[in-house]
């Protein structure tokens, strides 16, 4: 999840700008709930397959959408003004989740983390090419940079480097294209409407997959667990939107990297894992860059808004 994929609306920026503290509580809070998704999942991968731990997630996530904002909103939650591209953007995210909760039966969480840390810098890199922005030297430099610091955990040529890796590395990829074609929908589709999207179609696609690998759950922490990730997804999910709507990005971006505590913690306790050497390296180098690179973003933000104000 980043922040690139919820665009809050003018008015609501100008609100944000007098909250900041809220919008980082609530990020923080977010990402915390991104770490219990992320043992959930790891967890459920000794119950079933990727695919039944996948489908739980939206399933439950889409549940839970009908049955609280359902009657709310109504039909406001699917009108969308850009249905090929929400279904793209859904698919694409059903996909990489499917690539992550893979790689979690093999990563420690902390791993995982830090290469989905890398989605900014892919972001930032195709974004020339999908929205005609064009990254400068500072931004292309940081990009350069984060990918070292990737490179340092998968660490090729070190050691035998598990297909695990590359998997979530694919997960990685799929997560910036997704969080590129959101930020397109975004413009003319609320983020609500695009939540609701992101559970239908992971929904559907993988109760497509579903009665091929459906393995019924013998003990109640199976079921407990696809409960659980469903509804840490869809709690994070709700918080990190309504932190968005309080603080501008480029303030909350680095305060995503607080998942990397949690990832760490959870990984340390339930698993007994502690990240190595390469991974705490490696982890400083993409947070580094990802920091840099939101504060380039950043100021280049405010040099369009300074140039559009002297026209």
């Amino acid at each position: 999840m980043s922040l690139t994929e919820q665009v809050p609306s003018p008015a609501v920026k100008a609100l944000g700008e007098t909250k900041p503290l809220l919008g980082v509580s609530l990020i923080i809070l977010a990402v915390f709930f991104f770490g219990c998704l992320e043992l959930s999942a790891k967890l459920a991968s000794g119950y079933m397959p990727p695919v039944q731990a996948v489908w739980a997630r939206y399933m439950v996530h889409l549940v839970i959408m009908i049955v609280f904002l359902g009657p709310v909103l109504g039909r406001k939650l699917v009108r969308t003004e850009r249905l090929p591209l929400q279904i793209t953007r859904s698919v694409l995210l059903a996909l990489t989740t499917m690539c992550q909760f893979t790689g979690l039966k093999y990563l420690q969480m902390a791993e995982l983390t830090v290469i989905n840390f890398a989605a900014p810098f892919i972001v930032a890199a195709l974004a020339g090419v999908m929205l005609g922005e064009k990254p400068g030297v500072h931004r292309w430099a940081s990009i350069i940079v984060g990918f070292i610091g990737v490179l340092v955990v998968i660490r090729p040529g070190i050691a035998q480097v598990h297909w695990a890796y590359f998997v979530v590395l694919s997960g990685t990829v799929g997560i910036a294209l997704y969080l590129l074609t959101t930020r397109m929908v975004s413009q003319v589709d609320s983020a609500i409407t695009s939540l609701f999207f992101t559970a239908l179609i992971g929904a559907i696609v993988m109760s497509i997959a579903l009665p091929f690998v459906w393995q019924t759950p013998t003990e109640p922490e199976g079921w407990l667990l696809m409960l659980a990730v469903g509804v840490f997804g869809a709690i994070g999910h709700f918080i990190f939107i309504l932190g968005t709507k309080f603080a501008q990005g480029s303030l909350l971006a680095p305060f995503m990297y607080v998942q990397i505590v949690w990832s760490v913690l959870f990984g340390f306790i339930v698993f007994g894992d502690l990240p190595d050497i390469y991974t705490w390296t490696g982890a400083a180098v993409v947070i580094a860059s990802g920091i840099y690179l939101a504060w380039r973003e950043y100021l280049a933000a405010r040099g369009r808004r300074a140039a559009a104000r002297a026209v």
